[in-house]
Parts: C-alpha cells; sequence; structure tokens
C-alpha cells in the first residue's frame, strides 16, 4: 500500500489540506479516506442518511434517466476535501472571495460549504441538490461547525430541486462546480441554463467528470473555445469571457 502523503496524514487542527499540485491524482484513494475521517468529525451521518433516502421515494427528477446516486458508496460520488480546497485555491488566484458567488450544481452534502466557511468566509455560497435529506444533513452538520468556529461567515443558501426540471433555472452567479451529476440530457440542460446567464454576464464553470467535460468541449463553444481552458486531473475550469 502506497505511503499516505504529509498532507493527508490526519490533523483536526487541518481538516481541509492543500495538496501540492502534483499529487491530485496520484494519492486520491488515500485522499477519498481522509475526506470519510473528515465527515465523521464533522458529525455529517452519511451512512445514516443516504440509507433513510434509499428507504424514501420522496425525490423523483424530471428526467427519467436521472441518477439520484441513491445506493452509490459516497466515496465514488462526493470528491475529496482536499482536491476541492486545490480547486477553490486556483479560483481565488484571481478572484476575491468578497465578490465571488460560487453555486454548485449537485452539491450532495456540500463540503465545499465547510471549505468556504474555514478559509473563504466572506464568499456566498449556494448549493442546489435533488435529495431534501442530504441538505437537512448539510445544515444541521454547517450550523454545529460554524459554532466551533466561533467566527462569522456568509450562511450558504440551500435550494432543494431538481437541476433537470424546466422551471429551475440556477440563479446568476459568478462560478459554478458541474459534476456528473446525472444523465446527459440533464447536463445538457444545466449547461443551456448557464449559456443563458453567460449571455448577460461573465462566468467560470468548473467542471469534474467525463462527462460534463466532454459536453463543454464538445457542444458549448462559448466556453470552451473563447478562453483557454485550464484542465487537470479530474477538473477543468472554463470561463465564459
Amino acid at each position: 500500500m502506497a505511503k499516505i502523503p504529509d498532507y493527508l496524514e490526519w490533523n483536526p487542527e487541518n481538516l481541509f489540506p492543500l495538496p501540492p499540485e502534483e499529487d491530485e491524482s496520484v494519492h486520491y484513494h488515500a485522499a477519498q479516506f481522509h475526506s470519510e475521517k473528515v465527515d465523521h468529525y464533522l458529525g455529517l451521518r452519511v451512512d445514516e442518511t443516504e440509507e433513510a433516502i434509499r428507504q424514501s421515494s420522496s425525490a423523483h427528477s424530471h428526467d427519467p434517466n436521472q441518477n439520484t446516486w441513491r445506493g452509490v458508496s459516497t466515496r465514488i460520488t462526493m470528491t475529496p476535501y482536499s482536491e476541492l480546497h486545490k480547486i477553490l485555491s486556483r479560483i481565488f488566484q484571481k478572484n476575491t472571495p468578497e465578490t465571488t458567488h460560487l453555486v454548485d450544481l449537485g452539491a450532495g452534502y456540500a463540503r465545499l460549504a465547510f471549505i468556504l466557511a474555514q478559509h473563504y468566509p466572506q464568499t456566498r455560497f449556494t448549493a442546489y441538490e435533488l435529495e431534501g435529506l442530504r441538505i437537512q444533513e448539510a445544515q444541521r452538520c454547517f450550523a454545529v461547525y460554524l459554532e466551533k468556529l466561533n467566527r462569522s461567515c456568509t450562511i450558504p443558501t440551500w435550494i432543494e430541486g431538481d437541476l433537470a426540471s424546466p422551471s429551475l433555472q440556477p440563479l446568476a452567479a459568478t462560478h459554478y462546480f458541474i459534476y456528473d451529476y446525472g444523465s446527459a440530457s440533464a447536463v445538457r440542460k444545466t449547461l443551456e441554463d448557464l449559456r443563458k446567464i453567460a449571455q448577460k454576464q461573465a462566468i467560470q464553470v468548473i467542471a469534474r467528470g467525463k462527462l460534463s467535460r466532454h459536453l463543454i468541449e464538445q457542444e458549448c463553444p462559448w466556453l470552451s473555445q473563447i478562453i483557454p481552458a485550464q484542465h487537470y486531473s479530474h477538473s477543468s475550469i472554463y470561463s465564459s469571457g
């Protein structure tokens, strides 16, 4: 088994370590295990919530091909904290937290919210998630975490909804995180929503996963061909202009 890098050694004083550039994919499995420890330390009841979701029939997508990720290991579906922190560090090389509004499209348990509260507390953050039980658990745990931090930060906006639905369009913002959260038709619909926003203002889109990046490269020249993208092992940062 590969040695765990120093930055991923357990340290409750540094819950969201910032990996060096070259380690993003080399130690991915170690980052996943580290993130599970962080979830447990924060008090996120992921397994219990996922079990409740599996037994529930409350959330249905407008898209019949949509994947709500029920019954899939969260180690697979959730981006490691260290990778998210690295993405944020890249964004804030050229942007200030005070003027940045991040929208997470398919937020799950909103790991980004915890990192922002610790390192970029003035950043506005909006989380969209289909499963209401995930939102409830994220909200509960975030409130407890905020008390421990004993500092002020911008409180996240939590929105339960189906991004595949024609009636739901994301809020206008400066930055969007989009994952392979569902079917190709659902991701296409979300990218079209973002195109309409980009007609009125410049945006950046952080795409994680093969499907999202493929669709942007092949079908969204307004996003992929104006300003050169920044490509990394698991994600790409695109700018509309």
